[in-house]
């Protein structure tokens, strides 16, 4: 089939029913589809399940596409609407709860209704649908009268069966059963019960069955499993976590397959994840910069390793025990690391979350730690605040900030902040546009932020010395300048246009 055009599979699958048609459709342009979406939704996860809803969306809708327009476009315009009506929730393949449901509801009934015999078809919508009169609906389909009861009860039996029941699974796309408390995953680790879950996996707390040790054992969902593009960032996620034994990171001690499913076997964490914390308001100063110290501590570790995380962000962060503790901040999520120096576009896609990302990594150049360091900037403020200071109705207008719009000042948002001069230094050390004018690396921004945190523990005096000593780590952290980046105004609106029309035709 993989020869075949779009039209011939479409009418393959239309005509014949042939699931393998659509399966080589899925195929195609699965991999366009989620790029589109995660740009669109700024969450890799939200994206492959609306994704995955897309494509069951449209096996309903097949016969809609209209044969002037590409099957392509007609896919990435469908995307593009059920994403932008896409709510908080899972999303279950079979039922996509994101969709309309007048619209969903719709098309059930239409394959409900094409499963009956064309008599139990045409007496069911003219009594029940269009409200017609028994005697009126039996003269229209020639059935005698005193048969037309026990033809309805039949239809309305067939229709409720085949309204709820759900469609097969795809050749080769088959669903794997969900793990169950008391499984035992490739003979070592027995699950105990679900601690939750996202678009692309789920976790579980789990035991290992011969020295009883605790730990979290991540999956990828069942639909995820034949999906290679899913794998692969699995496989990565494993990988980098596998280089990165540091106590900054999660730890990661086994991966594998078994019984088809994929599997990584992490630290069992005991803590919260810091977009919980920040949620009920903003955090204390110096419980803010010791988080900040010690996510500088596992990405200096990190970067000396060449690898750059590329979504620092809350979401990402858990934090457990006290702040005196090693440790006690890990960093999560590596499915989307990067090697130093590697371009940020890959394939027409931007990774990472667009309330973050640093400027060079929306104008697709080439990356280093500095990224991860302007998201930890964001991160600070949001810690500081209760907010991000960049939002919008629309990806485009987010990331047009960050390009163009300082952060607003810490004097506006939070005047009675102790030593205000100083975290203000701090923030403008992290959150310059241009890199290299940006503080150099983690150290140094752990440095600064010792400093200060010694400072606050010395009681609220000497916030203008204070505010020089982050000044003068930030200027000799700093390389020297090699001449003002061309970004502003004229060539940043035209890159962020550009993104604009490359999602707007994609």
């Amino acid at each position: 089939m993989t020869t075949a055009s779009d039209a011939e599979l479409v009418e393959a699958y239309l005509g014949r029913r042939q699931d393998t048609a659509f399966v080589e459709l899925v195929r195609r342009y699965q991999i366009p589809v989620f790029r589109q979406l995660e740009l669109a939704l700024a969450d890799p996860d939200d994206a492959e399940a609306v994704c995955e809803s897309v494509f069951v969306v449209a096996s309903q809708r097949l016969e809609e596409w209209p044969r002037q327009m590409s099957f392509r476009d007609w896919l990435l315009a469908l995307a593009a609407r059920l994403g932008e009506g896409y709510g908080a929730g899972n999303v279950d393949t079979e039922a996509p709860r994101f969709v309309d449901p007048a619209v969903f509801f719709k098309h059930s009934v239409h394959r409900a209704l094409h499963t009956l015999p064309e008599t139990e078809r045409k007496l069911l919508v003219a009594v029940d649908l269009e409200g017609r009169s028994v005697e009126e609906a039996a003269a229209n389909v020639d059935v005698p009268l005193e048969r037309v009861t026990q033809a309805l009860e039949d239809a309305r039996a067939r229709f409720t069966a085949a309204i709820n029941e759900r469609p097969p699974a795809a050749e080769g796309m088959a669903r794997a059963e969900r793990l169950l408390p008391g499984e035992i995953v490739d003979k070592r680790y027995r699950v105990e019960d679900l601690l939750g879950e996202g678009g692309m996996a789920s976790v579980f707390r789990a035991e290992h069955v011969n020295i009883k040790r605790k730990v979290a054992l991540k999956t990828l969902h069942p639909t995820r499993q034949t999906e290679a593009m899913m794998r692969e960032r699995f496989l990565r996620e494993a990988e980098v976590l596998g280089r990165l034994s540091h106590p900054n990171f999660v730890d990661v001690s086994d991966f594998g397959v078994s019984r088809g499913f994929s599997y990584l076997v992490m630290e069992l964490l005991s803590g919260r994840a810091l977009s919980a914390e920040v949620e009920r308001g903003p955090l204390e100063p110096r419980r803010a910069l010791s988080i900040l110290r010690e996510v500088c501590t596992g990405l200096e570790h990190a970067h000396g390793l060449g690898i750059v995380h590329r979504d620092i962000k809350p979401a990402n962060i858990v934090v457990q025990g006290e702040a005196s503790e090693p440790g006690f901040a890990k960093i999560l999520y590596l499915g989307i690391a990067a090697t130093e120096g590697e371009a940020e576009l890959e394939g027409n896609v931007l990774y990472g979350t667009p309330q973050y990302m640093a400027p060079e990594q929306i104008l697709a150049q080439r990356i280093d730690g500095r990224v991860d360091l302007y998201a930890l900037g964001i991160t600070l403020f949001e810690l500081l605040t209760g907010r991000v200071p960049f939002t919008g109705s629309s990806i485009q207008f987010v990331l047009a900030q960050q390009l163009t719009v300082d952060v607003p000042p810490l004097a506006e948002e939070r005047p009675d902040l102790p030593e205000l001069g100083a975290f203000q230094a701090l923030l403008d050390a992290c959150l310059a546009k241009d890199p290299e004018k940006r503080i150099r690396n983690a150290r140094a921004l752990r440095d600064a932020a010792d400093a200060l945190l010694a400072r606050l523990g010395s009681g609220p005096t000497g916030s203008v010395a204070a505010s020089a000593e982050v000044h003068l780590s930030v200027a000799e952290a700093a390389s020297p300048g090699r001449g003002a980046m061309v970004w502003w105004l004229l060539g940043v609106l035209a890159i962020a246009a550009a993104l604009i029309v490359w999602r707007a035709v994609t």
